[in-house]
């Protein structure tokens, strides 16, 4: 098990071939491949997978697997004209115990949202999918929304 994290693997998987340096660009464009590559997904606490957080399990899932995962960021998207959050996180140190409890509630409590629920979402360029169960949404750029359930 390796603990350092292959950043030419993830820039690979993500298809980001932009610049390295330290930069405000450069973060915007590695969060643009970003969400539009790895989608939202909480398959493994679906099918009472454990959701492992160390490096190599993580790399396993995201990079070799090709799946995408949950986290605790603050994120928002806009939805037609209002702007939801989505995910959230904020600027505090954090310890693996900050991830370690909240990813047990979510990934095994039997009330957990996460464990009787499908939800999975993806970003292109110029709109949002999102599945819940078995209802997929489309959000657009523009504010209509479409809807479609088998």
């Amino acid at each position: 098990m390796t603990s350092r994290f292959d950043i030419d693997a993830y820039f690979s998987r993500i298809g980001y071939d932009g610049s390295r340096a330290p930069t405000l660009a450069t973060l915007r464009g590695i969060t643009a491949h970003h969400t539009q590559t790895l989608p939202f997904e909480n398959l493994n606490p679906l099918l009472r997978r454990p959701v492992r957080l160390d490096i190599a399990s993580l790399q396993q899932k995201l990079l070799h697997e090709g799946r995408g995962g949950y986290c605790d960021w603050w994120m928002q998207g806009k939805l037609g004209d209002t702007w939801r959050t989505l995910y959230r996180f904020d600027l505090q140190r954090q310890y693996a115990c900050d991830y370690e409890a909240p990813n047990w509630y979510t990934s095994t409590h039997p009330d957990s949202y996460f464990l009787h629920n499908l939800l999975c979402a993806r970003v292109t360029p110029d709109r949002r999918y999102a599945l819940f169960n078995r209802e997929l949404t489309e959000y657009a750029a523009w504010p209509e929304r479409n809807s479609a359930t088998p």
